[in-house]
């Protein structure tokens, strides 16, 4: 198996797990359909993405790279905007309402934000425009109050910078705006209740049995060591500050923090690993 086949097969466990998890809820089977047509719908848009032609000079991959990251970070907003108009919960500023279903925006567009921005670093030209974009979507996960988020990407943006050789003052000034973002982050996280198929699924295998809480949380391990491997055998730091954010994801969802990636109930973590899986196999 390639390393380009790899990533369209790296969250299989997890979404095979899910049933297990649904299984040990109760779950309807609503949630069952959704979780699957989601996966096939994601898969097959990925694999189709990645198998057309690719063109476009090689040479403006960069450029390309950039105009991505800032349509991305602008989509950040968008929860956000639509909260303020309609004087919505603070819970609102994270979702995007789609028909029945509801998006959890910073867990579909994080991933390939990163991806991207790894692209970009280790071009001196482009930092400062690429500060500028990273400080937006800092921003934005601010109005999210979504201290998990605010996590991983702070921890995955360290990560590319520090390997990236930025300047002291570069560094100084994303460091300074990662602290303000985890702050406020903290300070105004919304006190909401686990929901055991969700950001509880360790704990809910394990209330099943010591064996079974164990196997789901190597499971849940797979997605951030698998893009590990995948990042050492290619020299790829965009791969790398991926399997960071999913490393740190993973362990706020054990907090019960933020839904598990992959694992259990949840359509825009789906979204946004074949996304990033997308990305990774176009290049």
């Amino acid at each position: 198996m390639s390393y380009r086949t790899i990533p369209l097969f790296l969250p299989l466990p997890a979404l095979l797990a899910s049933f297990y998890i649904f299984q040990l809820a109760d779950a309807g089977r609503g949630i069952y359909l959704q979780q699957t047509i989601v996966a096939a719908i994601a898969f097959v848009l990925c694999f189709w993405f990645t198998t057309r032609a690719n063109t476009g000079a090689q040479t403006n991959s960069s450029q390309r790279a950039l105009k991505a990251l800032f349509v991305t970070a602008l989509l950040l907003y968008l929860p956000s905007v639509l909260a303020l108009i309609k004087s919505d919960p603070t819970l609102a500023h994270r979702l995007l309402s789609l028909g029945g279903i509801r998006i959890y925006l910073a867990a579909c567009l994080l991933p390939a934000c990163l991806y991207l921005i790894a692209k970009i670093a280790s071009n001196a030209n482009q930092r400062q425009t690429l500060t500028a974009a990273i400080a937006l979507i800092l921003f934005a996960l601010a109005m999210q109050t979504d201290a998990a988020q605010a996590m991983a990407f702070a921890g995955a943006i360290a990560f590319i910078i520090w390997r990236s050789g930025w300047t002291f003052a570069q560094i100084t000034s994303i460091t300074v705006l990662c602290i303000a973002n985890l702050t406020l982050a903290w300070m105004r996280e919304p006190n909401i209740a686990p929901v055991n198929y969700v950001e509880g699924v360790i704990q809910l295998a394990s209330s099943q049995h010591l064996f079974a809480g164990i196997t789901i949380g190597l499971v849940a391990l797979i997605l951030p060591t698998g893009l590990a491997w995948i990042a050492w055998k290619g020299q790829q730091p965009g791969i790398a500050a991926a399997a960071l954010y999913y490393l740190i994801i993973s362990a706020c969802a054990f907090a019960q923090l933020t839904p598990m990636p992959l694992l259990g109930f949840g359509a825009s973590p789906i979204i946004g690993y074949f996304l990033l899986a997308g990305l990774m196999r176009r290049d």
